[in-house]
């Protein structure tokens, strides 16, 4: 019975540890980084010269 207290209790800790304490430790904006990657992942910067993206919107089939 205790372990599955501890268990419970434990696994709660961590879910709310990591997004609130965690960034506050390291000394980051979790928001504003996550703005950034998403900026830099969508393709809103210039690539590096020689550098081509495999993302695509939508692809079914062979294209023509």
């Amino acid at each position: 019975m205790a372990y599955a207290v501890t268990y419970l209790v434990g696994t709660a800790f961590i879910v709310w540890f990591i997004p609130n304490i965690g960034p506050k430790l390291m000394g980051i904006n979790l928001k504003e980084e996550g703005k950034k990657l998403q900026a830099k992942i969508s393709g809103s910067e210039e690539p590096e010269p020689g550098v081509l993206s495999a993302f695509q919107d939508f692809a079914v089939g062979p294209t023509v």
